[in-house]
């Protein structure tokens, strides 16, 4: 027994030495991915806004020094913060590297904040963690600046720091392409007539979605969208959903300032509920025919019926449409629907040279609260729950 045990130890030595030996022959430095690759992969990533893409890219600047950079302006691009914990790790990555905020484009902050609780501890320990998050988010807000986007919700800023006063830093406001104000009921007082005020000279995109009831008839937005071709700002995107409960009266001098932009808009949403009432569906079927540059196009008319003939007839004069998207409540709304556009599409030849697309479903709401706006196209909100 001994003898054998002896042959194997000397069998296992002699193994693990070849073993040993074709590792050190084979292994080869590993050769730098290429500059190409390296961009595809970051660029996947960075498009990828779920929280494993986002780890995993930021995993990537632990990996190479030489990649930091690259991961570091995907990474800090766009930023959008859901809670105070995050706007705190914000705030104290931009204090400790002020380089950070030049690659900042898009900026978005939106705690979605629920009731405090009824328990008087925990209430007065909510109470203390937005105090907190309010710091932060205001600290943070003096910090940037020559961003692209900025999407903010108002209860996000409550409790407001005494010296702030809801004024947004103007060097925030500044420059801005695309603004996003989400408004929920809140002890926040802001002034959005000085948000307005500060970006409108160079603001490409208005998004107001949730709780600005009588926005589209107000004095501060009609300012700001302009009625005439000398005040209006540059609106190419225009999206305007409004509640069931808006009549024709609030609706019809609103498509009736739409037209100001029509020469110039490249994309159009509509959503509204009304009980067939053609004479509207007229007023849209006249905006459309001011369209030369409308490249996609998205209804949500509700009963709209054979008056969707109106307005196919109206787009066949607007040579650039590429996509249409009609929305329906019921199948039988969807076919009847398909059936006259295509028809209608089929007897004018010629007329639709560059339409690719053409959906037939329901909802043609796609906005998040995000409200993060592509450079490609800015775009007007004004939507209501």
């Amino acid at each position: 027994m001994p003898p054998k045990r002896k042959t194997t130890a000397k069998r296992q030595k002699a193994v693990s030495t070849l073993s040993s030996d074709s590792d050190q022959t084979t292994c080869r430095p590993a050769e730098p991915l290429p500059l190409e690759l390296l961009d595809l992969i970051f660029d996947y990533l960075s498009s990828d806004n779920s929280r494993k893409a986002k780890y995993s890219l930021s995993q990537a600047a632990c990996l190479s020094k030489s990649w930091t950079v690259a991961v570091y302006r995907r990474l800090y691009r766009r930023v959008f913060v859901s809670t105070p914990e995050q706007m705190a790790l914000i705030h104290r990555s931009l204090k400790e590297n002020p380089k950070l905020v030049e690659l900042i484009a898009s900026f978005g902050v939106n705690y979605s904040y629920k009731n405090l609780p009824s328990h008087p501890v925990l209430a007065t320990a909510e109470r203390h963690k937005r105090k907190v998050g309010s710091e932060h988010t205001w600290a943070v807000f003096k910090l940037l600046k020559g961003i692209y986007h900025l999407t903010i919700e108002n209860a996000s800023l409550d409790p407001t720091p005494a010296a702030k006063h809801t004024i947004i830093p103007k060097q925030l406001l500044r420059g801005l392409k695309s603004l996003t104000i989400i408004e929920r009921p809140s002890l926040c007082r802001n002034s959005y007539a000085h948000w307005l005020e500060v970006a409108a000279p160079t603001l490409e995109r208005l998004c107001c979605p949730s709780y600005m009831t009588g926005l589209p008839n107000s004095k501060l937005f009609k300012r700001v969208l302009g009625q005439s071709a000398s005040e209006r700002l540059p609106m190419e995107d225009i999206r305007v959903a409004f509640p069931s409960y808006y009549t024709k009266e609030k609706i019809k001098p609103f498509l009736a300032m739409l037209q100001v932009h029509a020469p110039t808009l490249r994309r159009l949403h509509l959503t509204f509920r009304l009980e067939n009432d053609a004479t509207v569906v007229t007023d849209v079927a006249d905006l459309l025919r001011r369209t030369s540059q409308l490249r996609v196009l998205a209804l949500d008319i509700q009963n709209l019926g054979f008056q969707m003939e109106k307005i196919v007839d109206a787009l066949s004069v607007a040579p650039a449409l590429r996509e249409l998207t009609v929305a329906g409540d019921m199948y039988e709304q969807m076919t009847s629907y398909a059936k006259i556009i295509v028809d209608k599409t089929t007897a004018m030849p010629g007329a639709f040279p560059n339409l690719r697309t053409i959906i037939v479903g329901e909802g043609t709401n796609t906005a998040g609260e995000s409200g993060e706006a592509e450079r490609s196209y800015p775009e007007v909100l004004v939507e209501e729950n």
